[in-house]
């Protein structure tokens, strides 16, 4: 399988615990779901499926995060917001993990 751009998926739900563990259980798989406070997620093929509580800006069935791997994390947002792109959260301090190519 060729590696993917995609790191991770975030989704929002009522009950993470219940959504989570039925995803995990029916995407032919059985991965075994992770508990992060209120954060649920797996991983299948290398990507995170996680589950996050919803909130007043995430309501049910608003679209999911997608989280992209790329090689450069600074100059790929700068560029991203030269060409207009907003961030999603401007509070949230955004940075690449520690050894990743996020």
């Amino acid at each position: 399988m060729e590696s993917s751009p995609i790191r991770a998926v975030k989704f929002y739900a009522s009950d993470p615990e219940i959504v989570s563990t039925w995803w995990a259980s029916n995407l032919g798989e059985d991965a075994p779901v992770i508990r992060d406070g209120e954060f649920r997620y797996f991983i299948v093929d290398g990507i995170q499926f996680g589950f996050h509580l919803t909130d007043d800006r995430n309501p049910i069935s608003a679209s999911p995060v997608l989280y992209l791997s790329v090689a450069n994390f600074e100059q790929t947002r700068n560029h991203l917001l030269e060409l207009g792109c907003a961030m999603h959260r401007e509070a949230w301090p955004l940075t690449a993990l520690a050894g990743s190519a996020s």
